[in-house]
């Protein structure tokens, strides 16, 4: 017997890391979970590393990626962030959304994107989900958890988007090359048309003048049509009365200047405005159905009132 223990603890001299390993992972991810939640981001991150480096594993294993993210996200750690963000996976998809200038005591706009992200999902193919609002210091975050999803990238998409919807004319008479090189026109800015050409991403710049006119609470419905000439799927936008005379009133005084759609700042498209729409109906064109059928679902619902920030994203 005095033989054995003497063995037993000459082994826990030599190896203790593998008798504690369990017990120590368990505790460091608690107080680094106790300071998470008491947004010491710091020393969230000390103690959730090193619950991983101990073996930490399972759900809670995939929660400290997830609340690791976060912490990289409010310490601006960009080489966590690339870190914990590759470490995601999707089963089970979680979004922690948040909205940098939404306080806590806005109450009315809080309800407003809960709203929003709700009829997004039930409109969508993602029916099964659940959202929880939950408060951070003095920020919102909504966890949006979507169950059994086949395309995350998708999801993610549908929930971070803000789709504002904009109406702006082309300054096609200042040098684009010039304000490239970064002199811009006082009250304009630059924005880019993506296109896709022979297997190739392409960003085409366009100088945009400073009145922008927001009409996504103008909109009246959509509806995609596929145009039958060429094949290619669109949607029609129809706008009530207040968008109707908005768009009459621009395009009556506009001839032959160049009138941009605009989708979350990228220019959908550019076209030349040949006369007066006073009907209210335009049309965006789309490169797939299905790319129209998710900009028809995020047009047929309100945009997010002020920008919105993914902080992490994680699988149950």
């Amino acid at each position: 017997m005095r033989i054995k223990l003497f063995v037993l603890a000459i082994f826990l001299l030599l190896v203790p890391d593998l008798v504690f390993c369990a017990v120590d992972a368990s505790k460091s991810y608690l107080v680094g979970v106790e300071a998470y939640e008491g947004c010491d981001y710091k020393k969230a991150v000390r103690f959730l590393e090193n619950s991983i480096e101990a073996g930490l594993s399972g759900n809670k294993l995939v929660e400290s990626y997830c609340k690791l993210y976060f912490c990289a996200f409010e310490l601006k750690d960009q080489k966590r962030l690339s870190k914990y963000e590759s470490l995601c996976s999707y089963k089970n998809l979680t979004l922690h959304l948040t909205f940098e200038e939404l306080k806590s005591v806005e109450e009315e706009n809080a309800l407003i994107i809960k709203d929003i992200l709700k009829k997004r999902l039930e409109k969508s193919t993602f029916k099964k989900h659940s959202i929880e609002v939950i408060k951070k210091g003095n920020r919102i975050v909504y966890i949006v958890s979507i169950f059994k999803v086949n395309n995350p990238e998708k999801a993610i998409d549908l929930i971070s988007k803000s789709g504002q919807l904009q109406l702006s004319l082309l300054d096609d008479e200042s040098n684009l090359m010039n304000a490239l090189k970064g002199n811009i026109p006082k009250d304009c800015k630059i924005l880019y048309q993506i296109q896709e050409r022979n297997n190739q991403i392409l960003k085409i710049p366009f100088l945009v003048k400073g009145d922008i006119w927001n009409i996504n609470n103008m909109i009246n419905n959509t509806k995609i049509h596929i145009d039958k000439s060429y094949n290619t799927p669109n949607i029609i936008i129809k706008l009530n009365s207040d968008g109707t005379e908005l768009l009459g009133n621009i395009t009556a005084n506009n001839i032959k200047k160049r009138l941009a759609i605009i989708l979350d700042n990228q220019i959908l498209s550019a076209p030349v405005i040949q006369g007066q729409i006073n009907t209210g109906t335009f049309l965006i064109n789309g490169d797939g159905i299905e790319e129209v059928k998710d900009m028809a679902l995020l047009l047929s619902t309100k945009s997010y009132p002020i920008p919105s920030t993914i902080l992490a994203i994680f699988n149950e």
